[in-house]
């Protein structure tokens, strides 16, 4: 595949650029292996199709050829869903964007293929979260009288009381704990650092957690497994579905991330404002948190049941 390269590099060497690039800006390995893969797969999808040069034609045609492939699970070989989900759709927009208006701004192609092409068009829809009755038959499963189920339990907790990412939680140190006033730095999507405060009963888990964690984890991070190692993202997936299947939950996948929104969720219900839920999550723009507003629709209608004025003004009759 050719490229109009001004240094007369291969699509190999500009991504290998790239990807120092990235590394070099200190952004999370899982950011950068983002970018890596949908860059791989943009020039995979090039050599198979014997597209020689990149252009606007070819970007569209790729961002077509997405729409309708097939999302296969490494793990099982079978087909998960029929094509991507508008969301990753356009998440290999923007990580073409950002590469070749990288590789223009650093003079390494001529033009940018993207110019004016426009962002695949959004999905709107309502984001699954949890009831507050799913989660109490979920923490109802957990035994804490063991260190590890006393640990389980309280990273739901903190999953629920702060609505804070997976990769956030698991980098979590001990010392990252403000215990006067109440609050947990953690560093976000490009490394970027915040505090997130935490309720009084969180603390009190916190304590007794920490008062429980057998003294020979001298490990500085916060959640540990058995070996006193920290704790994997993948470890926590994993009890989450095991909590989930005895619990009895059905209809709504039990992840991190859904108690991300579910904590979004009830705090908007509960009468949070959502520039405060904003900062907390760590967004940058209120466009997620918009989002977020919409997963109360539900709650609205009962809300409406209940206060309709039409409705009481009728009951009186």
């Amino acid at each position: 595949m050719k490229t109009q390269a001004v240094k007369k590099l291969t699509p190999e060497e500009l991504i290998r650029i790239f990807i120092l690039h990235c590394e070099g800006k200190n952004l999370s390995p899982k950011t950068v292996s983002w970018y890596s893969y949908i860059l791989r797969s943009f020039l995979e999808y090039c050599q198979r199709q014997g597209i020689s040069s990149v252009s606007r034609e070819a970007i569209e045609s790729y961002l077509s050829y997405l729409r309708t492939k097939p999302v296969i699970n490494n793990m099982t070989g079978k087909q998960d869903r029929p094509s991507l989900s508008n969301s990753s759709l356009r998440g290999h927009y923007r990580g073409l964007k950002v590469f070749f208006s990288f590789c223009q701004r650093e003079e390494l192609l001529a033009k940018n293929p993207m110019d004016s092409l426009a962002t695949p068009r959004k999905e709107s829809r309502i984001i699954a979260s949890l009831t507050v009755e799913q989660v109490q038959k979920i923490l109802a499963c957990i035994r804490t009288t063991s260190f590890l189920g006393l640990r389980n339990h309280l990273i739901i907790a903190l999953l629920l009381d702060t609505g804070m990412r997976v990769n956030e939680l698991i980098g979590i140190k001990t010392a990252d704990i403000n215990w006067r006033e109440g609050m947990i730095k953690v560093y976000g999507k490009g490394r970027k650092e915040r505090e997130v405060p935490v309720s009084s009963f969180l603390k009190r888990l916190l304590w007794k957690y920490l008062s429980r964690r057998p003294q020979m984890f001298e490990n500085e991070y916060l959640f540990v497994n058995g070996d006193g190692e920290r704790i994997t993202e993948g470890a926590i997936r994993t009890f989450l579905k095991r909590y989930a299947k005895k619990a009895g939950i059905n209809g709504v996948r039990v992840s991190p991330h859904t108690f991300r929104h579910t904590f979004a969720r009830l705090w908007i219900i509960n009468g949070g404002d959502p520039f405060s839920l904003q900062k907390i999550l760590g967004h940058t723009t209120m466009d997620m948190v918009r989002n977020y507003v919409n997963l109360i629709s539900g709650d609205v209608i009962e809300k409406h049941r209940q206060f309709s004025p039409l409705e009481r003004l009728n009951s009186r009759r």
